[in-house]
């Protein structure tokens, strides 16, 4: 989950070299990626996952996976009892790769109606690791660092008000939330569409 940026990253933005708040920046990079893919609607480590389809609709022949790019799809089993160590996985032919890059499935059947009985063992999201991350989608990691670097600063008034009170002027500063600059390093990345709805 944290594999927008790092610790050394962090550090190197905010200048810092001590390791006295090592372990509140760590906790504020988890916190901050895992807003980050929440606002994107998708986990973006690449590794493996079983996903269980949430809801498929009578005549569905499609759905899309939650992490995408997909990189392989290892196996698909339908459960109506949802045992899926007892139940086969389906061939390879009786369902399309061809749109991987957006995760989404294609059947050449009509799924049954239900929930949760379709499993799906494969790999996907974007990137392995940081390493990858800085490289492929510098977008990314920058606003990371850049919302980090916000909600460190704000550390100490995080809530809906500030009074910095000089004479009888007062300053009201809002919530920790998402910087705009933030949102539109990220749009380009998020979802189009909820996958199981």
């Amino acid at each position: 989950m944290t594999i927008l940026t790092d610790l050394t990253s962090v550090k190197a933005w905010l200048k810092k070299t001590d390791a006295e708040n090592d372990d509140q920046l760590t906790e504020l990079i988890g916190s901050v990626c895992h807003a980050c893919e929440a606002y994107l609607g998708r986990p973006l480590e690449r590794i493996s996952r079983t996903e269980l389809v949430p809801r498929v609709r009578q005549f569905e022949r499609s759905f899309r996976l939650r992490a995408n790019p997909v990189t392989v799809i290892t196996s698909v089993k339908v459960a109506t009892d949802g045992d899926f160590a007892s139940a086969t996985a389906l061939d390879a032919e009786t369902y399309a790769q061809s749109d991987l890059d957006s995760g989404t499935l294609h059947f050449n059947f009509d799924l049954q109606e239900g929930r949760n009985h379709i499993q799906v063992v494969y790999t996907g999201g974007i990137a392995p690791d940081i390493a990858t991350i800085k490289t492929t989608h510098p977008d990314l990691h920058h606003a990371a660092n850049l919302q980090i670097g916000h909600e460190w600063q704000r550390r100490n008034t995080p809530g809906s008000s500030s009074d910095r009170t000089t004479g009888a002027s007062k300053t009201f500063v809002g919530e920790v939330a998402l910087l705009k600059r933030v949102r539109e390093l990220l749009d380009p990345h998020a979802r189009s569409f909820q996958a199981h709805t």
